[in-house]
């Protein structure tokens, strides 16, 4: 099943259950008006002795019994909460008493009562007429209960009328039949007005949330699109465009705070051999690794980047002195050089460390950049697996007499 028909089938299931709550939550107030329009009779009929009691009295409790029984029916559905797969038996449940109701209405119109009741049968057809024309708007949205409510109410009326053939009676089939079409049709078109509403409801809901849906995943997108243009694919560290941003930065905040600014290039080496050894899936591994590593060491607001290859940068920050700097880089070539387990192989590579100091070694990152490269390569031409400063360290940090 596609999208669009998984959404019509959902909307669809919302709106009979949406339905079948509206009837029930409305049915309570249409069972009072009944009751009274039923008491009324009761009364009219007592009053004028129009018919014999036993059956007054048989009818009224028929009809109690069943709104009662109906009033728990919705007393019991309104205080649990019904799932969609069982709403069609709380509709069915709801027409069978629609049904029951109905009847006890037409009980009125057949000879039970009606025919001894001759000279007082307009009040009786007026509330008769009221309370079917009552019941399309509390059971319209459950279009089967208001035409069998309609139908059971009515027809025995008709019939009983269509039974004895004067002018009169002949007139009232006529007039009672139209009423009847006209409860019948408007009650198609109130049920269609109802549904269509719910219908629209939810379709707007769904919209909304669709709309909701799809700008989070366009967020989403952008976002990751952001951070993909600006962060190493691999490791998910800096690259070496978002590196250059940051190092402008900490330029600015170093020169106007008067704070040093260290620049660390890492080169590993080795990094060829597992390359070649092992293949590209485990220099990658390997990769992963020593930016974990380097990332526990560091500072949260050390930036560690990745400018391609094997090739790695850090930007340290607001640091007290050179020896600090010393400290960070000798810290980085221990855990760099800690044996790894790849392919149930242990490697072990080591780094070249080069590092510029702002504003010592440079004032532009361009320039500290090229500094930080030449004192990596100076490393590595003298065997690698160590740092060093593009000035004299000891000149920088004399002993202490």
């Amino acid at each position: 099943m596609n999208l669009s028909a998984t959404l019509a089938n959902d909307i669809k299931q919302k709106t009979e259950v949406a339905l079948v709550v509206a009837t029930y939550k409305q049915a309570k107030l249409s069972f009072l008006a009944s009751w009274i329009c039923a008491t009324v009779i009761l009364i009219y009929l007592y009053y004028f002795n129009s018919a014999p009691l036993s059956y007054i009295y048989l009818w009224y409790a028929f009809f109690l019994i069943v709104t009662l029984s109906r009033t728990i029916l919705v007393n019991i559905f309104l205080q649990s909460e019904p799932s969609s797969h069982d709403i069609e038996l709380w509709k069915n449940l709801f027409t069978v008493g629609a049904f029951l109701s109905g009847a006890s209405w037409g009980i009125t119109g057949t000879p039970l009562l009606l025919p001894y009741a001759a000279p007082q049968q307009t009040p009786i057809m007026v509330i008769l007429a009221g309370v079917c024309a009552g019941s399309v708007p509390a059971f319209a949205p459950i279009r089967n209960a208001a035409l069998i409510f309609l139908i059971a109410a009515l027809a025995p009326l008709i019939v009983c009328f269509a039974a004895t053939q004067t002018s009169i009676n002949l007139f009232l089939i006529f007039t009672f039949s139209a009423f009847f079409l006209f409860l019948i049709l408007l009650t198609l078109k109130t049920h269609k007005m109802i549904k269509t509403s719910f219908q629209l409801q939810f379709e707007n809901e769904s919209l909304v949330i669709s709309l909701s849906d799809a700008k989070s995943k366009l967020e989403l997108a952008n976002s990751q699109l952001k951070n993909d243009a600006t962060h190493d694919p691999l490791t998910h560290v800096a690259n070496r465009s978002l590196f250059e941003s940051y190092f402008e930065d900490a330029i600015e905040t170093a020169a106007k705070d008067h704070t040093i600014l260290a620049l660390l290039y890492l080169d590993l080496d080795g990094f060829k051999n597992v390359n070649d050894t092992y293949g590209h899936e485990a220099g990658d591994q390997l990769l992963l690794i020593v930016v974990a590593r380097l990332k526990n060491i560091l500072r949260d607001k050390d930036i560690l980047s990745r400018l391609g290859g094997d090739e790695l940068a850090i930007l340290l920050e607001k640091m007290e002195d050179i020896q600090s700097i010393a400290d960070v880089a000798e810290r980085v070539r221990e855990v760099v050089a800690e044996p790894i387990m790849l392919q149930e192989n242990v490697v072990q590579v080591h780094v070249s460390i080069g590092i510029a100091i702002y504003p010592t070694d440079g004032k532009e990152s361009s320039t500290l950049l090229r500094v930080a490269d030449r004192a990596m390569y100076y490393v590595k031409d003298h065997g690698g697996n160590n740092y060093h400063f593009n000035v004299d360290f000891e000149k920088q940090n004399p002993p202490s007499a």
